[in-house]
């Protein structure tokens, strides 16, 4: 089952997704990250449930990074499906990846106390 789920955290805001994600959930996606990307802080994507992502769910993630710049994180483990999708797209040399939620996280916590 597709599901997307968004939730805060001290300094942004986490959008999950698991499942399979391609244009039919867009409607559901598209929302989330524009309330997420809104505030001016960190955007993490967690795709460490997600199975399967479409070109317009990397299309929207391109979007979100030009707008908010190193602000996007997507948490995705590496060797996974999903993961091969952004190597083999090479979006990986733009977007911020991490192997897990938690990293992601973690990496901005550094990066804002070495600031």
């Amino acid at each position: 089952m597709e599901n997307v789920r968004s939730y805060s955290f001290d300094d942004g805001m986490v959008v999950e997704l698991s499942g399979e994600h391609d244009m039919s959930t867009m409607p559901v996606i598209e929302p989330a990250m524009a309330a997420a990307c809104r505030d001016g802080n960190l955007v993490v994507v967690d795709l460490s449930r997600a199975t399967f992502i479409d070109s317009s769910v990397l299309s929207m993630l391109l979007r979100a990074h030009k707008r908010i710049g190193n602000r996007l994180r997507v948490a995705v483990a590496s060797g996974s499906r999903v993961h091969r999708i952004f190597e083999i797209t090479q979006m990986d040399r733009y977007i911020t990846l991490s192997e897990t939620l938690d990293r992601a996280l973690r990496t901005h916590d550094e990066l804002k106390s070495s600031a």
